[in-house]
C-alpha cells in the first residue's frame, strides 16, 4: 500500500507542476488558472529549465509533500468501505455452498 502511495504521490506531483508551468506560459484556460494559483501558494511558483535546479527540486518536493498527504487522507476516507458490510457477508454466504 504504502508504494502505491509513493506512486500515486509522484504521479500527481508532476501533474501539479505541468499544470504551473503551462499556466505561466500563457497556455490553458481559466479553470487552470485558478489550479495553478492554489498549487503555487503550495509549492511555489512555475520554474523554468534555465532556473537553479535546487528551487525546482525544492518546488517538486513541496509538491511531492502536498500529494502525500492527500493520498494519506484518501486512504482515510476509503478506510471504512474496505470492511465488508453485513449484506456482502450474507450473500456471499448463500452464494459459495
Amino acid at each position: 500500500m504504502k508504494i502505491q502511495r509513493t506512486i500515486n504521490a509522484v504521479i500527481g506531483t508532476v501533474y501539479d507542476r505541468r499544470t504551473i508551468t503551462t499556466v505561466a506560459k500563457g497556455k490553458g484556460d481559466s479553470i487552470d488558472k485558478n489550479i495553478a494559483v492554489r498549487l503555487s501558494e503550495i509549492s511555489g511558483p512555475s520554474v523554468h529549465m534555465y532556473s537553479a535546479p535546487k528551487r525546482t527540486l525544492i518546488s517538486w518536493y513541496k509538491a511531492y509533500q502536498n500529494n502525500l498527504k492527500k493520498q494519506k487522507w484518501i486512504e482515510e476516507i476509503n478506510k471504512p468501505f474496505e470492511k465488508p458490510s453485513t449484506m456482502k457477508k450474507i450473500f456471499h454466504r448463500i452464494t459459495n455452498k
